[in-house]
């Protein structure tokens, strides 16, 4: 290590939001519970988010992308904007340090004919930006049924 590196100051990056890891699990050198902070953090809240039906939350009824409620269902073209609708309306409620560029839902499994393999899987592609940050984030989720 030069000299030079040893008393360089560096710039800390800025921490805007920051949030607990989903698995509860603790920093092994503070001791203190494992956080992310800014890009992670609103993208593990997104995933959370299209993972969750309404209904599931107690004294939160509208929240979630309410996707794996659409699983059983017919997958067409009319299906895919409404739900595009859906997630576009709660991301803008319950998701306001996110700004929605782009939705796009599709089945996860098609063959180079375009027929289904899994008619029980879809991809949510999500392209955001995040407010007051720089840069264009992209988020693919996997939603498929449990049974």
């Amino acid at each position: 290590m030069a000299r030079s590196d040893k008393f360089t100051l560096t710039q800390k990056k800025q921490q805007l939001y920051s949030d607990f890891l989903t698995s509860f699990a603790y920093n092994k050198h503070t001791g203190y519970l494992g956080v992310i902070e800014n890009e992670d953090s609103v993208a593990q809240a997104l995933k959370n988010f299209f993972l969750t039906n309404h209904g599931e939350r107690f004294m939160n009824a509208s929240f979630g992308g309410n996707v794996t409620a659409l699983l059983f269902e017919n997958y067409d073209r009319g299906m895919a904007e409404a739900t595009t609708f859906t997630i576009r309306e709660g991301l803008a409620h319950w998701e306001p340090r996110v700004s929605v560029h782009n939705i796009q839902i599709a089945p996860a499994n098609t063959e180079n004919s375009g027929a289904m393999v899994n008619p029980n899987e879809l991809i949510v592609s999500l392209t955001y930006a995040i407010r007051n940050l720089y840069g264009e984030e992209h988020l693919d989720v996997l939603i498929k049924r449990v049974r």
